[in-house]
Parts: C-alpha cells; sequence; structure tokens
C-alpha cells in the first residue's frame, strides 16, 4: 500500500493525441492551414511565457483571428462538442480502481488553465476514484515540496520528462514512473528514457503489473 499516489492527467491517463487529432480535423473542415494551426496551437499553450501553461479553445480561437483566419469562431462549439467523447486511454478505469485499492492518497495533479482542464477531467468518468484533485498553475515540484509526506512510500506517475527530470533531481527517493508515448513527436525518444533510468510504458496495464512487482 503507497501512501500517496499521484496521477498526472494528460497523456497519462487523458489521450491528448487522439483529442488533438480531432481538434485539427476539425479546424481543417473550417479552413484553417496546417501551419495556421500549429503555431498558434503553441501559442495558445503558452500565451505568456514557456514556463506557463494556459491552453483554452477561445485562446487558440484569438491567435488564430490574429493570423487572419475568419472562420475562426465556428470552431469553438464544435471543439466544445468533442468532449463529449471519452479520451480516456484503453483500461483507464481498471488502472485506476487498482490505483485506489492500493494507496491511502490518491491524487490527479495536472497543471493549466484550471477551467478547461476541469471541463476536460469533468468530461471522463474519473473523479470518483480520487481524493483530491489539484490543478495548478505553476510547477508540480513546487507543489510537492509544501507536503510533508513519506517520498519513499509515494508513486507520481507522469508523462513529462521535463518535470521528471526536475522531480527526480528534487525528490530522489520519489518513485516515478513513465507513461511514454513511442509516436509523440515532442516527447523524449526510447533511448534517451532508457538512459534516465526511471521506469516507463507505453500502456496503463504495463505499469499496473509493474505497480504490482514493487508493492
Amino acid at each position: 500500500m503507497f501512501d500517496y499516489v499521484f496521477v498526472d492527467f494528460d497523456k497519462t491517463i487523458f489521450d491528448c493525441l487522439a483529442f488533438e487529432k480531432d481538434m485539427w480535423k476539425v479546424a481543417q473542415d473550417h479552413g484553417v492551414s496546417a501551419e495556421d494551426y500549429k503555431e498558434t496551437y503553441k501559442q495558445a499553450i503558452h500565451p505568456s511565457t514557456k514556463d506557463e501553461y494556459n491552453y483554452t479553445f477561445e485562446g487558440h480561437i484569438q491567435f488564430l483571428k490574429l493570423r487572419g483566419c475568419s472562420n475562426a469562431e465556428g470552431l469553438l462549439g464544435e471543439w466544445n462538442s468533442l468532449l463529449q467523447n471519452n479520451y480516456l486511454f484503453d483500461g483507464a478505469d481498471v488502472f485506476l480502481e487498482f490505483l485506489r485499492a492500493n494507496s491511502t492518497h490518491l491524487i490527479l495533479l495536472t497543471a493549466g488553465n484550471k477551467e478547461f482542464q476541469m471541463k476536460k477531467i469533468s468530461s471522463v468518468p474519473v473523479q470518483r476514484y480520487f481524493d483530491e484533485i489539484v490543478v495548478l498553475d505553476g510547477h508540480k515540484d513546487e507543489y510537492l515540496s509544501s507536503l510533508k509526506i513519506d517520498f519513499s512510500n509515494s508513486l507520481f506517475l507522469n508523462d513529462s520528462m521535463r518535470e521528471n527530470v526536475i522531480l527526480k533531481q528534487r525528490f530522489p527517493d520519489l518513485n516515478i514512473i513513465v507513461r511514454f508515448e513511442k509516436f509523440d513527436e515532442h516527447k523524449y525518444t526510447e533511448d534517451q528514457m532508457k538512459e534516465f533510468g526511471t521506469p516507463f510504458f507505453e500502456t496503463l496495464s504495463g505499469i499496473q503489473e509493474y505497480i504490482k512487482s514493487i508493492l
């Protein structure tokens, strides 16, 4: 039994690549070019600084308008409608049930625009598993540093290697497991993951089997 288990949301249990693919299809249907979409998406994720995650549909649409995309306003309703779909990874319910049964405190920990993140979280059936849902506008390591817990008996499940490197440096006793997306061009390669030395898995079932082995 673990004391604390922290679970990231985007690309850990929520399939952002599928969600973003569907967003792009909607934008394409509205006449948005691939270049305009990609550039404004990056701008919308970090509207102020590279360290700030503050994506919203509305912000993305504003950046598209600034690039002269006259049909951008019509995207909002269709993008919101996408959240009627269930973008959880396969087996997420079984995985979260397993974590719930093997942790004293199960925390969903994500960063970004609070309203937008909660909109995504509310679109999938996960809230019942967690003792707490935390949406940060800052860094995850700063949040963890405010907790008085036994990190050696805690798990952190995350996809971001940038964050994981910082967490490993600040909390060497923390058990970090990475949800690795092989086909995500923005992430590290498999060789880089092996060099980092933290357990990594493409599937939630793979993570579950590994956790069973260290319980």
